[in-house]
């Protein structure tokens, strides 16, 4: 199954009511707001995230907020690319059998953060309370967008996947019922990959067809 182009952000009118000046400071206070973003993410919501993962969570938490900040700076960009990363980023939760879940908490834990300080900056500039409503209208689309991507990119890797766990199953099940001797490796490989144990014993069971009645049938 090919993978669908990403949607991309739109431009929206948020992005369009604030003032485009006032992408430099924000982008200015980006890694730090990044670092806020990944520690609330740890200590308040998504705990399991620590250790490997943070890196990782560190970079994407950046992307989204370069986006916001892009959006701000030129409404008309296109973010297919971050639409994309987010897309792989479901992927790759789905084939880990990590919680789709969990990435969303953790989105929605990074947005709020994000918000939190972003629109405290906005008004340490004296801005209106127009703009900063603006801004939080422009964070909530955003973050809607990424998370639609990594769901999407989830289920079609979930629906990728089953698609292929049933074609390994159903070789499973024609090497068994083949012609020919089988080897038990070839048989405890496939169930592997099928993700069916091998049971210690089995019973054969031989069915006889019924005889025909007396009118031949």
């Amino acid at each position: 199954m090919a993978a669908p182009t990403a949607h991309g952000v739109p431009s929206s009118p948020e992005a369009r009511s604030i003032p485009p000046g006032l992408a430099e400071p924000l982008r200015n206070d980006l890694e730090a707001v990044a670092d806020e973003v990944v520690q609330a993410i740890l200590v308040e919501h998504v705990p399991q995230y620590a250790g490997p993962s943070t890196r990782e969570l560190r970079v994407i938490a950046v992307e989204a907020l370069t986006l916001f900040v892009d959006l701000i700076a030129d409404p008309q960009r296109p973010g297919d690319a971050v639409s994309a990363r987010y897309y792989a980023l479901g992927r790759a939760m789905a084939k880990g059998n990590r919680s789709l879940e969990d990435l969303q908490s953790a989105l929605r834990a990074g947005g709020m953060q994000a918000w939190r300080r972003l629109s405290g900056t906005a008004e340490e500039l004296g801005l209106g309370s127009a703009v900063v409503s603006a801004l939080g209208e422009l964070a909530l689309h955003t973050a809607h967008e990424v998370a639609e991507a990594a769901a999407r990119g989830y289920a079609e890797e979930q629906l990728r996947g089953s698609d292929q766990l049933e074609r390994q199953r159903r070789r499973l099940i024609g090497l068994l019922l083949g012609d020919g001797p089988v080897s038990p490796e070839a048989v405890h490989e496939l169930a592997h990959v099928a993700r069916w144990p091998v049971p210690r014993q089995i019973a054969v069971i031989a069915l006889a067809s019924s005889p025909p009645d007396a009118s031949g049938r």
